[in-house]
């Protein structure tokens, strides 16, 4: 779900009965649809979701999961120890945006697509996201 983009405080209120192919973003007005709609539906569908509950479920100390909804905080914590595990330390969902937006940038989408699909108001937020030392010349024709 990390090309998904949604931020984790969106990602822990979403039920599935709310599927639409018109998925409404909480920072804008805008909407996203298809390939995101997909991704949703294919996690939902891999069977880890209750179909009238929450996308992403908490979970009890012992492991099993619960009806409740994932909290901000432990979305935060499992990024981070799924982060580690990996090699990448003190890896937040924030920083997953970040990851998103500065590949979108380095596959070629235009900044003004990349501004509408994250929601942000400005290019100079999209330029807060977007990692300049990973793309510093890349789409400059001279």
């Amino acid at each position: 779900m990390l090309d998904t983009h949604f931020p984790g405080s969106y990602l822990c209120r979403y039920c599935p009965e709310y599927y639409d192919f018109m998925i409404l973003r909480q920072l804008s007005d805008s909407y996203q649809t298809n390939a995101v709609f997909i991704v949703l539906k294919a996690y939902v569908d891999a069977g880890d979701v209750l179909s009238d509950g929450y996308l992403l479920r908490g979970s009890s100390k012992s492991g099993y999961l619960t009806d409740e909804r994932m909290s901000i905080r432990a979305i935060n914590n499992r990024v981070r120890v799924l982060g580690g595990a990996v090699g990448i330390d003190g890896l937040s969902p924030h920083d997953c945006r970040h990851y998103w937006a500065t590949r979108a940038i380095q596959k070629g989408t235009d900044p003004f697509a990349l501004m509408q699909a994250g929601g942000w108001n400005s290019l100079s937020t999209v330029r807060r996201y977007v990692d300049e030392n990973e793309v510093a010349n890349d789409g400059v024709s001279i």
